[in-house]
């Protein structure tokens, strides 16, 4: 039986009956090595918690159904696929038998859903099948983050003097006295980088409860918490010179890239990365300086270079 998942992370629940637990545990750990987060009751395939606790709810990002007469014909799985429709949480569903469609309830649930076919599903197809479904999962957390995105752009508008900012001493009070005696001493790891992210490192890292996120060599790269890379982007160029900042947004599941001029967002299960094109510069004197993240909110100071310095 699977343990219940992290509540700090959004997971992709999937639902099945027992009759097909084997094919279901394949196509689940498939996705798991493909970096997917994904979780699994393995009982009945049902997980009753899901109907009596809000805050696992919150934390279904896709509710992936496998769907059978049999599946059909169980109270448990409607109880839970109407709650999660009711909660408006997209429902993939995964059509497993050829000759036939869903009807009543399920029927009403999944016909303006998203379905997936995966009839005549073998080892000799699996890869290919499973590899669109991991496509339609992606396509749906992308279309998902895209319309949830509502950041309130909260910005200074006032000219930063950088030269009172360097001048003042204390600027660095904190630093200056951090009493190094307290800080507990504690087993740690290294890890050499890869030999494409050892040149043109930048500054700037960051990390969530699952990735950590560094620039080199002008693009992105993800590794996960034992140092191992993930994925990178190699799309999109990112100049060290160009990037000002990092920041996670819990609520949409995205990294947000600051750059001079321009703001992206990275989706961690693919690496892709796509722009906010409603937050842009008007003069071309500024620039974005730093930015930090909300449960709800985006929040960004920028500067403008005085012209006559």
């Amino acid at each position: 039986m699977a343990s219940s998942p992290n509540l700090s992370s959004k997971y992709i629940v999937l639902s099945y009956n027992k009759k097909h637990e084997e094919l279901v545990l394949n196509i689940y750990n498939y996705l798991k090595n493909e970096n997917l987060p994904v979780w699994i009751y393995v009982q009945d395939g049902i997980n009753k918690d899901i109907c009596q606790r809000d805050s696992i709810i919150e934390n279904i990002s896709i509710l992936l159904c496998f769907i059978t007469p049999m599946y059909q014909a169980s109270k448990d799985c409607q109880k839970q696929v109407e709650l999660i429709k009711s909660e408006q949480i997209p429902i993939i569903a995964c059509r497993l038998l050829p000759n036939w469609k869903p009807s009543g309830w399920l029927n009403k649930i999944t016909s303006d859903q998203l379905t997936i076919d995966l009839q005549g599903i073998n080892q000799r197809n699996f890869k290919d099948k499973i590899n669109k479904l991991r496509e339609k999962i992606i396509s749906v957390l992308d279309n998902k983050i895209n319309s949830q995105i509502s950041f309130d752009y909260s910005v200074d508008q006032f000219l930063i003097d950088r030269s009172i900012l360097f001048n003042d001493s204390n600027m660095f009070y904190l630093v200056e006295n951090i009493d190094l005696n307290s800080i507990k001493k504690k087993a740690y790891k290294y890890r050499i980088l890869p030999k494409y992210c050892r040149l043109l490192l930048s500054n700037i890292m960051i990390t969530n409860n699952e990735y950590i996120l560094i620039n080199a060599n002008n693009h992105l790269h993800l590794f996960d918490g034992n140092l191992k890379l993930i994925r990178s982007n190699k799309n999109k160029k990112i100049l060290k010179d160009d990037l000002k900042d990092f920041s996670w947004s819990s609520n949409s599941n995205y990294f947000i890239i600051l750059m001079k001029k321009e703001i992206y967002l990275l989706n961690p299960l693919t690496c892709h990365i796509s722009t906010i094109e409603y937050i842009k510069l008007k003069d071309h004197r500024e620039e974005f300086l730093s930015c930090t993240c909300s449960e709800d909110n985006l929040f960004i100071i920028k500067y403008k270079f005085n012209s006559n310095t």
